[in-house]
């Protein structure tokens, strides 16, 4: 998800930057059955989780930089150790069972890995993200910087494409494309009364529909975001005439203490494969 939103590496460049991890795992395969046959099964679980602990740490020196070759080494820390941290657990907790409930435990073992993400989505009920969804909107509308800026995560990331649904970022223009740190520039700018694309101000009301639950998508602290896709109609009008702004918005959600927070959001715009007025407003 960095490589792709982030860096806005395509599908084949995402795949060849993280495959390290999977050649990883598969030299580590070996090894660790060679081990198995040798060592305490503890032994090697402990050093699974403390390399992945490792990895986890080298990643945290990332910046919005890192490609391929930055995380070559952490994936490679990350992928070999991995059948050493899973596959004794999953050793110890069913191998001793008897055959005939071997199959019942390991279907147990496969529900329950799986409902962790599951429940983690089911935790977003659909009228909490909804009257989060129009209250960001409402935020936008009326121009409350400060409180629609408390609504983004600190790592968050805020993208209008150009041409459908955008190319790679880095290399292609955008409208918008902002990490956590330009919001907050964008919004200064907004807060002086000075960006001339918007003196006087717009004014905004808009309109969300199809409001859809995609998914749930691992953030970088572990988590899951809720994914979630709704179309829009945004009326702006100004003394040089209303306009009228239509398109797809895709937002990521998280839950944290304070409530739910905004990720990420994509506002795909239905004309951006043509010239667009002046966009001095958030979209």
């Amino acid at each position: 998800m960095f490589l792709g939103y982030v860096r806005g590496y395509s599908a084949s460049q995402t795949g060849l930057a993280i495959f390290s991890t999977g050649a990883a795992s598969l030299l580590g395969v070996p090894v660790y059955i060679a081990l198995a046959r040798r060592m305490d099964l503890r032994w090697l679980m402990m050093f699974g989780l403390a390399s992945f602990g490792l990895a986890m740490w080298g990643y945290s020196f990332i910046t919005n930089d890192w490609g391929g070759d930055e995380l070559l080494l952490p994936q490679a820390l990350r992928g070999f150790p991995q059948v050493f941290a899973v596959a004794p657990a999953v050793t110890l907790g069913l191998g001793s069972l008897p055959l005939e409930r071997l199959k019942y435990a390991s279907g147990l073992y496969n529900m329950m890995r799986n409902l962790g993400g599951a429940v983690s989505i089911a935790g977003f009920d659909r009228q909490t993200v909804e009257q989060f969804l129009y209250r960001e909107a409402r935020l936008a509308d009326e121009g409350d910087y400060d409180a629609w800026e408390a609504l983004w995560t600190d790592d968050a990331l805020y993208w209008v494409p150009v041409d459908g649904e955008g190319g790679d970022p880095q290399r292609q223009m955008s409208v918008v494309y902002d990490n956590r740190s330009r919001i907050s520039t964008r919004l200064k700018q907004l807060r002086t009364g000075k960006r001339y694309a918007q003196a006087p101000p717009s004014n905004l009301r808009r309109l969300l529909s199809n409001i859809e639950f995609l998914g749930g998508i691992e953030n970088s602290s572990g988590g899951t975001d809720l994914e979630v896709g709704a179309n829009f109609l945004a009326i702006e009008s100004r003394a040089r005439g209303t306009h009228l702004w239509g398109g797809r918005t895709t937002y990521r959600i998280r839950r944290d203490d304070d409530g739910l927070r905004l990720a990420f959001k994509k506002v795909v715009l239905v004309d951006n494969d043509r010239p667009l007025s002046t966009l001095g407003f958030l979209i």
